[in-house]
Protein backbone atom coordinates (compact mmCIF):
# COMPACT_ATOMS: atom_id res chain seq x y z
CA UNK A 1 0.00 0.00 0.00
CA UNK A 2 2.71 2.04 0.71
CA UNK A 3 4.60 1.50 -2.45
CA UNK A 4 1.26 2.41 -3.94
CA UNK A 5 1.27 5.82 -2.39
CA UNK A 6 4.70 6.45 -3.22
CA UNK A 7 4.17 6.04 -7.27
CA UNK A 8 1.04 7.75 -7.40
CA UNK A 9 3.29 10.93 -5.39
CA UNK A 10 6.10 10.48 -7.38
CA UNK A 11 3.58 10.40 -10.85
CA UNK A 12 1.74 13.83 -9.77
CA UNK A 13 5.11 15.54 -8.94
CA UNK A 14 6.34 14.70 -12.33
CA UNK A 15 3.25 15.68 -14.09
CA UNK A 16 3.07 19.23 -11.74
CA UNK A 17 6.85 19.25 -13.28
CA UNK A 18 6.28 18.84 -16.76
CA UNK A 19 3.48 21.17 -16.88
CA UNK A 20 5.34 24.02 -15.12
CA UNK A 21 7.88 23.26 -17.97
CA UNK A 22 5.28 23.52 -20.55
CA UNK A 23 3.83 26.70 -18.89
CA UNK A 24 7.30 28.04 -19.39
CA UNK A 25 8.28 26.98 -22.66
CA UNK A 26 5.23 27.90 -23.93
CA UNK A 27 5.25 31.74 -22.83
CA UNK A 28 8.90 31.47 -24.11
CA UNK A 29 7.72 30.80 -27.85
CA UNK A 30 4.83 33.63 -26.93
CA UNK A 31 8.04 36.33 -26.05
CA UNK A 32 9.84 35.02 -29.24
CA UNK A 33 7.32 35.55 -31.52
CA UNK A 34 6.57 39.46 -30.13
CA UNK A 35 10.26 39.72 -30.63
CA UNK A 36 12.96 40.32 -33.02
CA UNK A 37 15.13 37.19 -33.43
CA UNK A 38 18.24 38.54 -32.10
CA UNK A 39 16.35 39.41 -28.49
CA UNK A 40 14.92 36.38 -28.35
CA UNK A 41 17.42 33.87 -29.12
CA UNK A 42 18.93 35.94 -25.83
CA UNK A 43 15.68 35.06 -23.87
CA UNK A 44 15.60 31.21 -24.58
CA UNK A 45 19.74 31.24 -23.52
CA UNK A 46 19.01 32.95 -20.38
CA UNK A 47 15.70 30.66 -19.67
CA UNK A 48 17.75 27.31 -20.01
Amino acid sequence: MTELVTKTDLSMAIDHQTLHLTVRLGSLIIVSQKHPTGRSSTLTRAAF
